[in-house]
């Protein structure tokens, strides 16, 4: 104190036209604002104070805001701190004009006191660096101390980890060592297993080999045999429908649906005959149950439903996209002759190429063969289920292979459905719209951006989290009126197209509506809970033009902001 008294003493010699008066603080801010109140009762016409610390400039500022002459008098103090009320903010607020940074600096001072320890030469009097703050570098000045800040705060968590890693370390090692003599003995007694284990799986394999041998001929020879039936049997159930036949062409179609039959039923045969294969090669000597028929399936489906398919050609409802995956161009022929007067149909002729226009186009459903080469549908329908853009999509796997561990493996593989060849046509087009329908029942859940609501259908976990991401995602910029889809679909990693496919098959709404509403919602809550301009709300929450902003939050309330106001 005596030192900073005796330094501006000094100086102010200097200049002999200011008049200094001294006075006496306790270095705190109650104390300064006592003194200065008393100073200015006695002279009003003071110029300016010069603070021994930051708290007592304070003090002396509060006194003279008090009877409103904080605009008249220069006020500078000594610390210089971060933080708030301290020098740098009051400096920032304009209550200061400066305040000097009180240097303590021990990288400095600890090196110092080092040398005198071990008996070095040092200057008796060491001169440390300063810097005064005034409103032209307080924000670097302030921004500096956040940054020392952080490293200091980032270094004392780095100490600590250091030390808790030690701690696991001589932990870990005791239990390393264990861990090796117990692996010791496993290996020991795995290798005298192996050698009987080894022993008795030779006949084995070559057992189950032949077994999966005869396995392998008979699921190709269904796949052969139930796929060109199909295109006989279902071109011809559609041809009979049609009815307006003479009576010889009538029996000439009869004769031909009895050998259709005759030859579903040769071929149910043999699949029975895989299916006793292998029960017999199952390790476990349990006899699989029996599998119900299709024809009995497509009897209790059509019983339980009906199909309820509604042309969209003549409305401005988008159609549904259906991807048919299938290596038989006939397959994809026929079912696309099917499909086409109800939805929009787009074909693929193996996993491969049928996964990339999945993501590409992002369907509504798929309908997907497994027997296929270079990818097979039981891989292409895992990588589906597996891939954010397409995980939502229903797949259904429409094959020959028919036991029910075939099914089995189908449904773990992500199949929500499982149709086998020849198929009933009127099954199959009542499953594609039984998925879609229920798609449409999780949209209203899933698009709504207010509270919970308890739905009958059960929505996916994966969708979930990709719509709260998304309205996590929309939220960070819901303020940016230069917002573009492109932006938002580069931090979900998705593509416009993909984007807004997925986003419409989710909400049955586009991106650009739901961030709409989102904008609205927030702008309804302000409104009610803030007394802020109504423009500055518009602009707040992302529109770019306040009319607009009226117009849209009416037409979604039926209220314009200034009426909601009144109310």
């Amino acid at each position: 104190m005596k030192e900073r008294h005796k330094g501006f003493v000094e100086v102010m010699k200097r200049y002999p036209n200011i008049v200094t008066t001294t006075v006496n603080g306790d270095w705190n801010v109650d104390g300064a604002r006592k003194i200065m109140s008393r100073c200015l009762a006695n002279d009003p016409n003071i110029n300016c104070v010069f603070g021994h610390n930051d708290a007592e400039a304070l003090g002396a500022w509060e006194a003279a805001k008090a009877v409103g002459k904080e605009h008249d008098i220069m006020f500078v103090g000594i610390d210089g701190l971060p933080g708030e009320r301290q020098g740098i903010d009051l400096v920032k607020k304009g209550c200061f004009a400066a305040s000097y940074i009180y240097p303590t600096h021990g990288e400095m001072l600890v090196p110092l006191a080092m040398r005198i320890l071990e008996k070095q030469s040092v200057p008796r009097m060491n001169f440390l660096p300063s810097s005064l703050v005034t409103d032209e570098n307080a924000d670097i000045v302030e921004m500096q101390n956040n940054e020392i800040a952080s490293q200091a705060s980032s270094l004392d968590a780095i100490y600590a980890n250091i030390d808790n890693y030690m701690k696991m370390y001589r932990s870990q090692k005791i239990i390393s060592w264990l861990a090796y003599l117990v692996v010791l003995l496993l290996i020991i007694l795995a290798a005298y297993n192996y050698y009987i284990y080894k022993t008795k799986a030779k006949v084995g394999r070559r057992l189950r080999q032949i077994a999966d041998e005869k396995v392998a001929f008979f699921t190709k020879a269904s796949h052969q045999l139930r796929t060109p039936l199909t295109l006989i049997a279902g071109p011809l159930q559609h041809l009979i429908s049609q009815g307006h036949f003479d009576e010889k062409q009538q029996q000439i179609l009869d004769i031909i649906q009895r050998n259709v039959a005759e030859l579903e039923h040769l071929t149910a045969n043999v699949l029975n005959f895989q299916t006793r294969v292998e029960a017999v090669a199952d390790n476990t000597g349990q006899i699989k149950q029996p599998t119900i028929s299709d024809e009995t399936v497509s009897k209790l489906v059509l019983q339980d439903s009906r199909r309820n398919i509604v042309t969209k050609n003549n409305s401005d409802e988008e159609l549904d996209t259906i991807l048919i995956v299938d290596d038989n161009a006939d397959i994809r022929s026929y079912l696309r002759s099917l499909l086409s007067a109800y939805y929009y149909v787009i074909d693929a002729s193996d996993g491969r190429h049928g996964l990339r226009l999945a993501r590409e186009s992002v369907p509504d459903l798929i309908v997907s063969d497994v027997m296929m080469p270079i990818m097979n549908g039981l891989e292409f329908c895992s990588k589906i289920k597996a891939d954010d853009v397409t995980c939502h999509i229903p797949v259904i796997l429409l094959t020959a292979r028919s036991n029910e561990s075939q099914r089995i493996e189908g449904y773990e593989h992500g199949a929500d459905a499982y149709i086998t060849k020849p198929f009933n046509i009127d099954l199959l087009m009542t499953r594609i719209e039984s998925m879609l329908a229920n798609r449409r029942k999780i949209k209203p859940a899933q698009s709504d951006s207010g509270t919970e609501t308890v739905e009958t259908v059960e929505t996916n976990s994966a969708d979930n989290l990709f719509i709260g991401r998304f309205r996590e995602v929309a939220m960070q910029h819901l303020g940016d009126v230069n917002l573009k889809m492109d932006d938002l679909g580069n931090e979900l990693r998705l593509s416009r197209v993909q984007l807004y496919r997925k986003i419409k098959a989710l909400t049955g709404k586009s991106p650009s509506d739901i961030i709409r509403e989102m904008r609205l919602n927030r702008g309804h809550y302000l409104l009610c809970h803030t007394d802020r301009p109504i423009s500055d709300i518009a602009y707040e929450v992302g529109f770019a033009v306040p009319s607009y902003f009226t117009t849209c939050f009416k037409k979604q309330y039926g209220i314009n902001p200034t009426e909601l106001r009144r109310e």
